[in-house]
């Protein structure tokens, strides 16, 4: 009976850093994939301003 519930207890151990592994994969990857979209979709934002800014001030020149 004990050696089953510490065969148990190691079976648990060896599932639970499986899942820490992958989980800590996949919120890597996860946080990676966010960053870069968040840069990319500010990236595209300040150059709609300045694009924006460029064009209002070409009218102004007019």
């Amino acid at each position: 009976m004990l050696v089953l519930l510490n065969w148990f207890y190691r079976l648990n151990l060896f599932i639970l850093r499986i899942e820490t592994k992958f989980s800590m994969i996949c919120f890597n990857l996860c946080t990676r994939a966010h960053t870069y979209v968040y840069t990319y979709v500010l990236r595209m934002y300040y150059v709609c301003i300045y694009v924006h800014m460029y064009n209002s001030n070409i009218d102004i020149d007019k």
